[in-house]
């Protein structure tokens, strides 16, 4: 979910080896989940990339406890190229480049088109070679940092997507059609009027550097403040639980991973719940005539004769709150594993998903199962469906049945909602070092929100350098300077 810049000084004059000088990391979608589009800067680090920086807010963390962790402000622009279709045997890319695209390419692009009409019989080899002969190996390529420029001669990287515009049109004359429509002569004057449109001439470098954002919010989503707030989150956290369950990838590994861990817990929620009314029962000092563990359900039965509506009312939410129970303590394990060793083993985090899972989920398990088998009647030697015991012992106070009903829905919405946030929360402040949360202020949160160094900010240590070397400075004649 996010793309990662490497910044390398090459093997040459100043290095024997190529060498990592500084890395980034930038969101790879925004708060539409939309790939980014635009003009954006984002902060580089010294050295090489450290894994052990998995947040955003760790590297701004890092950069406000010591600037010369920071490199310098890297500015870039996304494109998106969207796939046509030129004909039913090839697909291509159509390129919109960049304003910054060389005007003096497309000069050269036009006298190599008439070299490329004149190669059919060659091969595709023989007429790159002419198509780069006629543009030339002196074309200059400039990029700008926030500290300085540097100017090489290199190949610009436009260049391979205009060798294939170039082919089209040969292949187009190979075949006998004339491209009038689409020659690179048209093409090439569509930017230079696009380029002219998009750089005004009282527009500075320094302005065109303004346009550049560090924030991908969009403006198109309208703030709705805290419920809007809420529902992005949720909505946030189950796209990113969907794809920690692995449930669009079928086919993979991950996602059998999952299924055969979610069968497991099956029969460890079902134990569990009707375990946890078991031993309420033998609390509240109440017989149980049978018990008995079976692979899809478990056999419960006491005499509900003698129980009033405040000792059936706790057997009905007790199964629920035993898992409940469980999912914290794996929390209370996460989270200590979290303190003592900074790190937690992958499988203890999927069980806790998988379990907080099935926790939401065991009411409706329980109902289902319990309509298969038939035990919604009421019966003192067969079991009774945890969600029609209050409706039988209102109908055996002669109370109307569906003041029970009504309580036992109400009891049930309040256990999913319970259920549900324990996951919610630990999925957004635990999971993964909580890198969802991370991930959803860093694609929703403005500009303002952000702390981003000012591209000659420098630091007090490499500020105090300067003073101190300013003072020590002497002159022929014992010159002093005064620094201030």
């Amino acid at each position: 979910m996010a793309i990662l810049f490497e910044l390398f000084l090459l093997r040459g004059t100043y290095a024997c080896l190529d060498r990592v000088m500084g890395w980034a990391v930038f969101p790879l979608c925004d708060n539409n989940f939309d790939v980014v589009e635009g003009k954006f800067k984002c902060p580089l680090l010294r050295g090489h990339y450290d894994q052990k920086l998995s947040n955003f807010r760790k590297i701004e963390d890092l950069i406000c406890l010591d600037l010369d962790h920071w490199l310098c402000n890297l500015y870039f622009q996304v494109i998106k190229l969207p796939l046509r279709l030129d004909d039913q045997k090839h697909h291509g890319s159509h390129t919109q480049f960049s304003p910054e695209f060389p005007v003096c390419f497309m000069a050269k692009a036009e006298k190599a088109e008439s070299s490329v009409n004149n190669t059919a019989g060659l091969s595709e080899k023989d007429i790159e070679k002419n198509i780069c002969a006629s543009i030339g190996d002196d074309v200059k390529f400039t990029s700008h940092s926030s500290q300085g420029s540097f100017s090489n001669k290199i190949d610009p990287c436009p260049v391979d997507c205009d060798l294939n515009l170039l082919k089209e049109d040969h292949e187009l004359h190979s075949k006998g059609d004339s491209p009038t429509d689409h020659s690179v002569k048209q093409k090439s004057s569509v930017w230079r009027a696009r380029k002219h449109e998009d750089y005004p001439q009282d527009t500075s470098y320094l302005e065109e550097l303004e346009k550049h954002r560090f924030s991908v919010c969009s403006s198109a989503v309208d703030d709705s403040g805290g419920s809007g707030k809420f529902f992005k989150h949720l909505h946030f956290v189950l796209v990113s639980l969907s794809s920690e369950l692995w449930l669009a990838q079928w086919s993979t590994q991950g996602f059998w991973y999952i299924i055969l861990l979610m069968a497991a817990l099956w029969f460890l929620r079902l134990y569990l719940h009707y375990l946890g009314q078991w031993l309420f029962l033998r609390a509240i000092s109440t017989p149980v005539t049978k018990f008995h563990f079976s692979p899809h359900t478990v056999e419960l039965c006491y005499p509900t004769s003698s129980h009033h509506i405040r000792e059936e009312l706790p057997v009905v939410v007790v199964g629920p709150l035993m898992l409940n129970t469980v999912v914290l303590l794996l929390l209370l394990i996460r989270w200590g594993c979290q303190l003592l060793f900074n790190s937690c083993p992958d499988v203890l985090s999927k069980l806790i998903i998988t379990m907080g899972l099935w926790t939401v989920l065991d009411p409706l398990a329980v109902f289902l199962v319990d309509i298969l088998l038939g035990r919604l009647t009421h019966s003192e030697e067969t079991p009774v469906a945890d969600a029609a015991k209050l409706y039988w012992i209102f109908i055996r106070t002669k109370q109307p049945g569906i003041l029970g009903v009504v309580i036992t829905v109400l009891l049930y919405t309040l256990l999913f909602i319970i259920s549900s946030l324990i996951l919610y929360l630990y999925y957004l402040r635990l999971h993964s070092d909580s890198w969802i949360l991370d991930a959803f202020q860093r694609i929703h949160s403005e500009e303002t929100k952000f702390f981003i160094p000012y591209d000659l900010e420098i630091s007090n240590q490499e500020l105090s350098y300067i003073v101190k070397r300013s003072e020590q400075w002497r002159g022929v004649n014992g010159e002093r300077r005064k620094v201030s």
